[in-house]
C-alpha cells in the first residue's frame, strides 16, 4: 500500500510539473509599449505612424483591442496604424484577452498649424515642410527637438514669416 501511494505522489508530481513546463512554454508571448508612460507622441494632420505596442511571440488566444472616443485619428487594426485626421489631444487604449498585459495608455497630439495646435517640428523633413504645401509661413511651429541638417538647407521665408 505504502508503494502505490508513492507512485500516485510521483505522478502527481510528474504531472505537476508537465502543467507547470507547458504553461510556461505556451505562455512565453511579451507585449510591451515602446513609448514611456506619459510621454506624448506627437504628429501632424495627414500622418500616420505604426501603433507603439509590440507583442512578441504571440499567442493565437491573445487578441489586442485599440480604441480611441475621438475622431482626431482614424484606428486601421489591421495594419496596426493610427492616421492623424484633425488636430487636438487624444488618448489611445490598448488591452488585451491575455490579464497580463495592459492596458496601455498612449498619449497622442496632433498639430495642425494653428495657434493652439501647432505643426510639430521633430526632424529635418519636418523643417524642411515649412512654408511649403499647406505648412505656410503663417502658421504656427512648435520645434520638438535640436535638428541636425545633412542636406542643402534653404532659409525659411526669404521676405519674412509671420507664424508663431
Amino acid at each position: 500500500m505504502k508503494k502505490l501511494l508513492l507512485y500516485i505522489a510521483i505522478a502527481i508530481v510528474i504531472v505537476a510539473c508537465g502543467v507547470s513546463i507547458y504553461y510556461v512554454v505556451r505562455n512565453d508571448e511579451n507585449i510591451y509599449s515602446t513609448s514611456t508612460e506619459g510621454e506624448i507622441i506627437y504628429m501632424n494632420t495627414g500622418e500616420s505612424i505604426d501603433i507603439p505596442v509590440i507583442h512578441e511571440r504571440p499567442n493565437s488566444k491573445t487578441k489586442l483591442n485599440v480604441a480611441s472616443n475621438s475622431e482626431i485619428i482614424e484606428i486601421d487594426e489591421e495594419n496596426w496604424k493610427v492616421k492623424a485626421l484633425q488636430a487636438g489631444d487624444v488618448k489611445l487604449t490598448i488591452t488585451s484577452s491575455n490579464e497580463k498585459f495592459g492596458p496601455f495608455e498612449i498619449l497622442i497630439t496632433v498639430g495642425n498649424g494653428s495657434v493652439d495646435f501647432p505643426y510639430f517640428i521633430r526632424n529635418e523633413e519636418d523643417l524642411i515642410h515649412v512654408g511649403k504645401d499647406e505648412w505656410s509661413l503663417g502658421s504656427s511651429y512648435y520645434l520638438l527637438n535640436d535638428i541636425e541638417l545633412t542636406k542643402p538647407f534653404q532659409p525659411i521665408g526669404e521676405t519674412g514669416c509671420t507664424g508663431q
